[in-house]
């Protein structure tokens, strides 16, 4: 049964490499350990249909690129500190200045999800998203608060925007000075 990288997938994924990275010891230990919650989320898929996984290890810049694939469709991960944006990330999607990026995500044709870690306060931080995407034409269409989580849901032509934010306790922070774990996914 063939079925195809759906944005559930990169979901399941980034939700892991989320965990992972809020569970890390230190930040050299990062790429190692999101490898193999990727490598792991990428064998439960495979229950379901056949797909080819690889991993390649940056091991100068510390970041390991995961590709997965099924027939014509592909998921590329690239994850360690200071990932760069995928090149085609919607433009109009803005991010905080103070982003450094920890995980990126890409689906062609379907999405993007991008985790970093961002320095500031958390209602500030959530005020200011709010503000820079309403501004950027995006509508906020649901707003969610549970325990230390806030989703916002925005919606724009057609397209979906989700922004996750919570902020960490000091030994959960992976970049010095960077309090809060910031993750959007776009379609």
């Amino acid at each position: 049964m063939k079925t195809s990288i759906k944005m559930s997938t990169v979901l399941l994924t980034s939700g892991i490499i989320l965990s992972t990275l809020l569970t890390a010891c230190d930040s050299a230990d990062i790429t190692d350990k999101v490898a193999s919650a990727a490598t792991e989320a990428a064998v439960e898929k495979m229950s379901d249909s056949e797909m080819d996984i690889s991993i390649d290890n940056d091991e100068k810049n510390q970041q390991q690129t995961i590709v997965m694939k099924e027939g014509d469709d592909e998921l590329k991960m690239v994850v360690g500190l200071d990932v760069a944006l995928p090149k085609d990330f919607p433009s109009d999607v803005p991010l905080p200045a103070s982003m450094r990026l920890i995980s990126a995500t890409e689906i062609p044709d379907q999405g993007y999800s991008i985790h970093g870690a961002v320095a500031g306060e958390l209602s500030t931080t959530i005020s200011q998203t709010k503000k820079e995407a309403k501004d950027a034409g995006w509508e906020e269409s649901t707003v969610s608060e549970q325990l230390e989580l806030i989703m916002i849901i925005m919606e724009k032509d057609g397209r979906v925007l989700v922004y996750s934010v919570m902020e960490l306790e000091p030994k959960e922070r992976q970049v010095e000075g960077h309090n809060l774990m910031y993750s959007v996914t776009a379609s």
